[in-house]
């Protein structure tokens, strides 16, 4: 049945497998797993490979990869869906530290996160991730921030 090669239909079928996987099959998943997305309904997206990608978020090693999904599903979702669906889950994921691409891929996106965020949580777990990386050792993560700064810095009391 051609239906069942579909590349969606392929996709949902390896989330509900994920921990079948070792990582670095999860993690070549993950890289083409946005080409995907942009061809799912929003609700499946939300609904079915949103949760998988957050529990990936147990092992920080797997964070950037599912990070690219989150970030696609947060832009097409409504503010009000980014709200109640993605953000809950992606706080814990703004304290990690290591590995060093997690950082740099929400300082890639901050005008997504300043977009649908509410400002007090802005304030309360946005901005210590943009003041650690203020203190980074990479010299292209502390040009990103300066370069940011000025973009979020009427939110700063």
């Amino acid at each position: 049945i051609r239906f069942f090669e579909d590349m969606a239909c392929i996709a949902l079928q390896y989330i509900d497998s994920l921990y079948q996987h070792e990582n670095i099959e999860k993690s070549n998943f993950f890289k083409g797993l946005p080409k995907v997305i942009e061809h799912l309904p929003k609700r499946v997206s939300q609904q079915r490979i949103l949760p998988a990608l957050f529990k990936e978020g147990v092992n920080n090693n797997m964070v950037p990869f599912v990070l690219p999904s989150i970030f696609l599903i947060s832009e097409q979702s409504t503010k009000e869906e980014y709200q109640s669906l993605v953000l809950p889950e992606l706080i814990p994921f703004f304290k990690i530290r290591e590995p060093v691409q997690v950082m740099l891929m929400f300082l890639q996106n901050m005008s997504l996160l300043l977009s649908k965020t509410p400002t007090q949580q802005i304030q309360t777990y946005v901005f210590p991730l943009i003041f650690s990386a203020l203190e980074s050792d990479s010299p292209q993560i502390q040009e990103l921030c300066l370069n940011i700064i000025p973009t979020f810095a009427d939110l700063i009391e």
